[in-house]
């Protein structure tokens, strides 16, 4: 093989857009999923329609709305936002 040959294979096997996409799309949907499901999993199990109504369509007068939208909602997000921080923080060391 000659030094372009090898240039170019090495060019391939670095350049691979649409694997990274898919993964990038993958690990989004998997994130959305177990940020439900850790909102619905508690002292008080809650179905992951409720937590989807109670995101989506908020009613105010029903108990688990409230639980979800004051207490178990924030709370998810809050550790995500964490995690990537400390994701962030680790490649930079």
């Amino acid at each position: 093989m000659s030094v372009l040959e090898m240039k170019l294979t090495e060019e391939k096997k670095r350049s691979r857009p649409v694997l990274g996409i898919v993964t990038l799309i993958v690990g989004i949907l998997i994130l959305c999923f177990s940020i439900g499901l850790s909102i619905s999993y508690g002292a008080a199990t809650i179905q992951l329609h409720t937590v989807w109504q109670a995101i989506f369509t908020y009613d105010p007068t029903l108990t688990t709305h409230q639980i979800i939208h004051d207490i178990r909602f924030p709370r998810v997000l809050g550790a995500a936002v964490v995690g990537a921080c400390f994701a962030v923080s680790g490649a930079l060391m």
